[in-house]
């Protein structure tokens, strides 16, 4: 046997002898391991996935939509030829991010008279237009002998409004909008006696009843149910 061949032939005889010994041990070493490395990627994942899904969490509740060019043009001129006021009512957050709430009004008030103050809480993706739109359809049908001013709130973020939605801003952005209403009722247009109606749809009536239970919007205020 040349003696290549019989080096080759010794080294092949000692690792099969010892392979199967080696073999199994570094096997069960290598499957702890693996099993270890399992559950730490799992861990890191779980974790990641859970970090992940509450920095989204806004994403997947609101879906704020912006408005059109002309849109708020358009409003304006279906609502005065309905005999409308529409008032346009700025404020700011704590975060200094301007905010737009739209008031309508009667064109002609009796001071004498309660006014019904009807505040439209939106849908996701809905707008305060959209909510304008629907009093105009509703109005015909409303009691003749009540007088209505109409309140929509676009949440932060959607319509014309800066900054982004979240339960902390949208209350905040709520009680500003109805603070201004009343003021701009009681002193401008000198309506003293006012009711509250409040209207939500889907994610407005969660929004309506989270507004509703933690701040009152004013004591003197009659709600009607």
């Amino acid at each position: 046997m040349h003696w290549n061949n019989k080096i080759q032939y010794a080294v092949q005889k000692r690792t099969l002898k010892k392979i199967p010994g080696v073999w199994v041990n570094t096997s069960k070493r290598h499957v702890c391991a693996i099993k270890c490395m399992v559950k730490y990627i799992s861990v890191l994942v779980a974790i990641g996935s859970a970090a992940l899904a509450y920095l989204l969490q806004p994403s997947f509740l609101y879906f704020p939509r912006k408005y059109a060019v002309r849109e708020k043009s358009l409003i304006k001129d279906q609502l005065e030829s309905n005999r409308l006021n529409f008032e346009v009512l700025e404020y700011q957050l704590s975060s200094s991010h301007v905010q737009n709430s739209y008031l309508v009004t009667p064109r002609t008030t009796d001071e004498a008279q309660a006014m019904r103050l009807l505040v439209f809480f939106g849908g996701n993706a809905m707008t305060a237009f959209d909510g304008l739109m629907w009093f105009m359809e509703i109005q015909p049908h409303m009691k003749p002998n009540h007088q209505y001013a109409f309140l929509a709130i676009d949440y932060p973020g959607y319509g014309l409004n800066e900054g982004s939605p979240s339960p902390k801003s949208i209350q905040e952005s709520v009680n500003l909008a109805f603070t201004r209403a009343v003021h701009h009722l009681r002193h401008k247009r000198n309506i003293q006696r006012l009711e509250l109606i409040v209207v939500g749809h889907s994610l407005g009536a969660s929004v309506a009843t989270g507004w509703l239970a933690s701040a009152s919007p004013d004591p003197n205020l009659p709600i009607r149910q």
